[in-house]
């Protein structure tokens, strides 16, 4: 996949967003997106690095110890990666100020081959 590919996917993700919002005023998107997207990158690059967080920080550009505060913060430590997903994953808004605009409305990314 390309870099293309993934900012492709991203933009058609926030669009759809917006779409979903219905008009409302979105809130905390910044947040939203770094959550949305972290939780995967550090789950896939830690279960690449066969779980070695010296050898995925690395691979991160981040220093070992911020990489393991992140995955504290995303519950990952020690935790076996289940299989990917076939289709697009969806993910619930994230932050109270953006569930309550979005009425439960999904961003949804979409896996481009």
């Amino acid at each position: 996949m390309s870099k293309y590919n993934i900012e492709t996917s991203i933009r058609e993700s926030l669009h759809g967003y917006f779409v979903d919002l219905g008009g409302e005023q979105p809130h905390n998107m910044y947040d939203m997106l770094v959550q949305i997207m972290e939780r995967p990158l550090l789950e896939v690059v830690m279960d690449k690095a066969d779980h070695n967080q010296s050898r995925a920080a690395e691979w991160l550009g981040l220093n070992r110890n911020t990489l393991r505060k992140k995955l504290v913060e995303h519950d990952l430590l020690h935790r076996p990666v289940a299989a990917a997903p076939a289709g697009p994953a969806a993910v619930p808004a994230a932050g109270a100020g953006a569930a309550a605009a979005t009425g439960g409305a999904r961003v949804v990314i979409h896996h481009a081959l």
